[in-house]
């Protein structure tokens, strides 16, 4: 059963000849304290909405709900609020 997992000692092996250990980005944009976030209360209904949508465009549920948020404070009815957001 250990001899399934020799491929991944010989790439090992590989990184180390060129100088490398691992590939990738040093920072992880899914590590907490990356944004400051709070939690909110929402319907179940436009919760699946957002999930959804998140899939669908293969972005964050963050991104999505935020991007609502903001469109949503260009309304009529919030815009004199908008003034009061630190972007």
């Amino acid at each position: 059963m250990a001899k399934d997992f020799d491929f991944l000692d010989d790439a090992n092996e590989v990184l180390k000849e060129q100088g490398e250990t691992r590939r990738g980005a040093d920072a992880n944009p899914y590590r907490l304290g990356t944004n400051e976030t709070k939690t909110t209360r929402i319907s179940l209904e436009l919760y699946e909405l957002i999930r959804r949508i998140a899939f669908e465009e293969k972005r964050s549920m963050l991104d999505v709900t935020n991007q609502m948020l903001l469109e949503g404070l260009d309304s009529s009815m919030f815009s004199n609020y908008k003034k009061y957001l630190n972007n």
